[in-house]
């Protein structure tokens, strides 16, 4: 594959989209990117390489744009970032098919797609990351209480002092003479 081939792959996968900017974007982007590499003395071929299947960029793309969890491919190979066999949606074994946990396997939504899901994998949160998280959020709620009454008091004696510091020292220096006189 060469470079005006990657970028062929690329558009295409990602016109499915429906977003002519979002394609013309990713093209001017991994054209200048590719060049500016050549010009650091890199062969395409090496680039290319690095870069991976552009059906793979264009998942990215567009998941990270909320536009679609899963594609297919011009091979009809089915890619889902959710349900890959090791569990890492970064990871995608090229030629291999990858279907989601009980979806629809025929395609029979009117996707045109087989197998993955339309982004829950059904997996949900550990019972120690749910714990996590409750631990967290209680604490935060504690010392949300403990910061409001200290505010609270803090007001009190805000408003309290200018009337309260004179009237204890009325009292003191009252005790302290009648202490001294004997009384």
């Amino acid at each position: 594959m060469n470079k005006s081939e990657f970028i062929e792959r690329l558009c295409s996968a990602l016109s499915g989209s429906g977003t002519a900017g979002l394609v013309e974007k990713n093209r001017i982007y991994y054209t200048e990117y590719i060049d500016g590499e050549m010009a650091k003395g890199r062969s395409e071929e090496e680039i290319l390489a690095e870069l991976g299947e552009p059906e793979l960029i264009a998942n990215s793309i567009l998941e990270a744009n909320g536009l679609r969890d899963r594609f297919v491919d011009d091979d009809t190979r089915t890619y889902n970032a959710y349900d890959t066999p090791d569990g890492d949606p970064t990871t995608f074994a090229q030629g291999t098919e990858y279907r989601g946990k009980g979806s629809d396997r025929d395609g029979a939504d009117g996707s045109g797609m087989t197998g993955g899901n339309t982004g829950t994998s059904g997996k949900g949160m550990s019972p120690k990351t749910k714990l996590i998280i409750i631990l967290v959020a209680a604490a935060l709620f504690v010392i949300g209480i403990i910061v409001l009454f200290i505010a609270v008091i803090g007001g009190i004696f805000a408003l309290l002092g200018p009337i309260l510091i004179p009237v204890i020292c009325i009292w003191l220096i009252y005790k302290l003479i009648k202490s001294i006189s004997g009384k």
